[in-house]
């Protein structure tokens, strides 16, 4: 039901291609934030836009299939709905037992998480939670953590690298994307490297390398809001993590996007899980 749950959630809005169809089952609006309710009603009107008419099963089924798109062999893992931070400090994951951590934190003063998903929270059974003060939108401020100061920001991400330092094998590797930021009018500033070099020397896990990717900062979802809301810039940087002591594989310097199974489109995709789900039931009677 999660499954399900998460793929509907990931379909309730997003933007239509240039021939005017569409996998969402809105208007056609950015899928990564949800316009507020007010912004949403005035640009139908100003549009005169018409909701397409969509069978949201066979767009969830759609949906569904890309996820099984590729292999689905191998281990099964686990989900935790859990602060990142305080589940790798705690002994729900046992140290020294992860190979690769990738995980991009939340953006300093950028994003109102609770506020940008008010669609799917609505979903969830979460009201109010729109631009407009509510209720939902409330009780999400007193609960996630997105409100920091530079201070508060270092000692979150402190706490994440330390939980990440205690999971993390010898030989892994920890990858963690923050992107640049910048007060409107004001020089952008370099938060990864400046994150690391303030906190860095206070854990036991030293920096492989730094890589910075540049894109055009027109595309970054945040600048729906105009330039002056918001502090995106032009670049997010990766910190490349290991343990000090670590010698972690540095790869064959070339990756493999083949999709073998891509071509085979829904059918098949779905043929797949079904054999694997049935074989799962007869091993289990």
């Amino acid at each position: 039901m999660a499954m399900i749950a998460g793929s509907l959630a990931g379909i309730m809005h997003g933007l239509h291609r240039r021939d005017g169809t569409s996998q969402y089952l809105s208007i056609s609006m950015p899928n990564t934030f949800s316009m507020s309710p007010s912004y949403v009603k005035k640009y139908i009107q100003e549009k005169s836009l018409i909701a397409p008419d969509q069978d949201v099963f066979e767009r969830l089924r759609d949906k569904i299939s890309r996820l099984y798109l590729d292999a689905i062999d191998g281990h099964d893992g686990q989900v935790f709905a859990h602060d990142a931070s305080k589940l790798m400090t705690s002994r729900r994951i046992a140290s020294n037992s992860v190979d690769l951590v990738v995980t991009s934190p939340p953006y300093l003063q950028v994003v109102n998480y609770g506020t940008a998903n008010w669609i799917r929270l609505w979903l969830f059974g979460i009201d109010e939670v729109g631009r407009d003060r509510g209720k939902g939108r409330v009780e999400l401020d007193a609960t996630l953590d997105h409100r920091h100061t530079y201070t508060s920001y270092q000692d979150f991400l402190l706490r994440t690298l330390l939980g990440i330092q205690r999971v993390l094998k010898r030989d892994g590797v920890a990858t963690v994307i923050i992107g640049d930021v910048a007060d409107p009018g004001k020089d952008p500033v370099p938060l990864a490297k400046k994150i690391w070099d303030d906190i860095g020397s206070k854990t036991d896990l030293r920096l492989i390398t730094l890589i910075g990717d540049h894109f055009s900062v027109e595309t970054k979802v945040s600048r729906i809001w105009g330039d002056t809301k918001g502090q995106a810039t032009d670049r997010d940087c990766v910190l490349v993590l290991a343990h000090k002591n670590g010698d972690p594989w540095m790869g064959p310097g070339a990756v493999d996007w083949d999709e073998p199974y891509k071509d085979g489109g829904p059918d098949a995709a779905h043929s797949r899980v079904r054999a694997r789900f049935s074989s799962s039931t007869s091993a289990e009677e």
